[in-house]
């Protein structure tokens, strides 16, 4: 569970505002974030929304949006978060490096990579040491 603050700057953070506002954020803990806190103000323009969550690996995600109705200010600010968090964890998954699976052991790789880059099977290999004698 990810622990959820909510502020308002400007405005009044109503319960239902918080709950909803949290109800988002925990759409988010699929992304194994520590904590999440939701800061709500008022423009002149409308309602500015920003998120800072953290995640237990130290590392922080930002993300703010403005529109005139603070539900979708929420909205919106959640799909910006979403949005970078599914893409550092793409960027993680791709970097993991997987080794291939292989039933043959590791030796037997090496010996066919050397007769492989001359062209010759074992038994020529051999034929022609034995004729350089």
């Amino acid at each position: 569970m990810i622990e959820v603050t909510v502020v308002g700057r400007h405005v009044k953070v109503t319960d239902g505002v918080r709950e909803y506002a949290a109800e988002k954020a925990d759409k988010l803990d699929r992304f194994h974030l520590k904590k999440i806190e939701v800061i709500l103000s008022s423009e002149a323009s409308g309602y500015k929304a920003e998120m800072i969550a953290s995640s237990r690996r130290g590392k922080t995600f930002v993300a703010h949006a403005e529109f005139e109705d603070l539900h979708r200010a929420i909205d919106l600010t959640v799909e910006k978060l979403e949005s970078q968090l599914a893409r550092t964890k793409g960027k993680v998954r791709e970097k993991r490096v997987r080794r291939p699976r292989s039933a043959s052991p590791p030796e037997s790789i090496g010996s066919m990579e050397s007769t492989e880059s001359t062209g010759l099977s074992d038994t020529e290999s051999t034929l022609e040491d034995e004729t350089e004698m």
